[in-house]
């Protein structure tokens, strides 16, 4: 007697091994492009006219203080955090206090090195944050501070008052080079954000450097 052949099981034997590989291939592009996701989100939306509302009143805006060497009265009236605002890279993130950046295993924010000035007193107030321990949308990470350029806004509330700064440079650096911790002797007040790069190295340092130019 003749043998007939299940055409359908050897047609689904013949089948699976190349869904097997497909699904495989789905989930290595996946795991490869997950990462950096984030930026081609960024990419998309940057494309998009936005218009940031200014959290600084205008009206009660005061620049005199901010551009001389008197010291600014705290106008806390609770126990409100400090924090950090980015508007063009969509950071809201509270300003950690700690001995160094290991602090920020346990708090999420960024770093406000100890050493470093405050807005209220003159000097420059030097911060530091992970670049992807968190990715977008999270509102904790430096994921796009390379996104930051001069000329854009960042702000920090602080002690009850919200302090407006503006970009004025930004650089690549090695990590032993402490000197963007130094003030800039050409200005009263500023800020300096770093973070690791490029993204998921730690080979280089991210620098952003603002001034401020205003506060209430």
């Amino acid at each position: 007697m003749f043998k007939v052949k299940n055409q359908k099981t050897n047609k689904t034997q013949s089948v699976l091994p190349k869904i097997l590989i497909a699904f495989s291939v789905v989930v290595v592009v996946v795991y490869l492009i997950y990462p950096y996701w984030p930026k081609v989100q960024y990419y998309f939306n940057s494309l998009l006219t936005k218009e940031y509302q200014n959290p600084v009143s205008f009206a009660r805006l005061n620049t005199a203080d901010a551009t001389n060497s008197l010291t600014i009265q705290s106008n806390a009236t609770n126990e409100e955090k400090n924090v950090l605002l980015i508007p063009k890279i969509g950071v809201n993130t509270n300003i950690v206090e700690g001995e160094s950046l290991d602090v920020l295993n346990i708090y999420e924010g960024v770093w406000r090195e100890s050493q470093s000035s405050t807005p209220l007193v003159p000097g420059n107030m030097v911060l530091a944050g992970h670049r992807f321990q968190y990715l977008p949308p999270n509102t904790n990470t430096f994921y796009n501070l390379e996104e930051v350029s001069i000329g854009d806004d960042i702000y920090i509330k602080w002690q009850g008052r919200t302090f407006w700064y503006k970009v004025y440079n930004t650089m690549l650096v090695n990590p032993d080079q402490v000197e963007i911790r130094d003030a800039d002797t050409s200005l009263v007040r500023e800020i300096t954000l770093y973070t690791c790069t490029p993204l998921y190295t730690s080979d280089k340092r991210f620098v952003v450097k603002a001034n401020l130019i205003g506060f209430e």
